[in-house]
């Protein structure tokens, strides 16, 4: 039988090959799912959310160069959110109102939405979620802002209506109510192809709820943080992210939801 020795030399370059084809297959996977900040990224500027002359999105201004200020400004803005730089939302029926979810259980959610915190009186939705209909209502135009001047001509009369950006509360999932132990009951409670469990709001993802204790589009999903990635991860903004699409959504609807359906599905 013969013995062949490799020398020192070729196991070094054997091993280190190996490091380097390992080091460029997880390269590839990680470009492919990272999620995107909200910013200049070295000119990769495909956030949904950049509307600036820099942004590679299907929607982006031509002329303005500024990212930040479709949304915030740093003086003369709204005390609606921090730095906030658009006005309130028209919505479909035009004075400022949204239509609920409309398969909602009868009572439940209106019982819920009038639980918010309204010592400063404002219109439901409330919160961060209304924030985000300021540009997703398919009304107010996405250069409709406070302060900033004349962001482009070409955006001022264009809304995310009749895109995939709009967002209708009639089929949407239930936002702006305070999600307490007794609103969890009743959900459960009304809900016959859900399992009633010991449940238990201490069980849920940590910042989940807003500082008034409501559930709003800002417990989901991250404007700022752009996890989309058609072909590997198809969850927008999600803000509980760890690359596995399907995890992560059942994780999140079941910090809230436990015991779902086993068929739960996010498509």
């Amino acid at each position: 039988m013969e013995i062949r020795f490799l020398s020192k030399f070729t196991i070094r370059c054997f091993f280190a090959g190996v490091l380097l084809f390992g080091a460029i297959l997880g390269g590839i996977t990680l470009a492919h799912s990272a999620p995107q900040d909200l910013s200049f990224n070295g000119g990769i500027n495909s956030h949904p959310h950049n509307l600036s002359s820099s942004s590679t999105a299907t929607i982006h201004s031509s002329t303005e160069d500024r990212i930040c200020v479709f949304c915030h400004a740093p003086h003369g803005t709204s005390a609606k959110g921090p730095l906030w730089n658009r006005t309130d939302p028209i919505g479909p029926n035009g004075d400022g109102t949204f239509p609920l979810y409309a398969n909602a259980e009868p009572g439940l959610l209106a019982n819920a939405a009038a639980k918010y915190d309204n010592s400063d009186p404002e219109l439901y939705p409330n919160g961060s979620t209304r924030l985000c209909l300021s540009c997703h209502d398919g009304v107010t135009a996405i250069a409709e802002v406070i302060n900033g001047g004349d962001l482009d001509a070409s955006l001022g009369n264009m809304t995310t209506e009749g895109s995939s950006m709009i967002i209708d509360l009639s089929r949407a999932h239930p936002v702006s109510f305070v999600f307490t132990q007794a609103i969890a009951d009743a959900i459960y409670n009304d809900s016959p192809d859900v399992i009633k469990p010991n449940f238990d709001l201490t069980s849920m993802l940590p910042g989940l709820l807003d500082s008034q204790g409501r559930l709003q589009c800002s417990s989901c999903h991250d404007p700022h943080t752009d996890t989309f990635d058609s072909g590997v991860y198809d969850l927008p903004m999600w803000r509980h992210y760890t690359g596995n699409a399907t995890n992560d959504y059942n994780d999140t609807c079941e910090s809230c939801h436990i015991n779902a359906p086993a068929n739960i599905n996010h498509n």
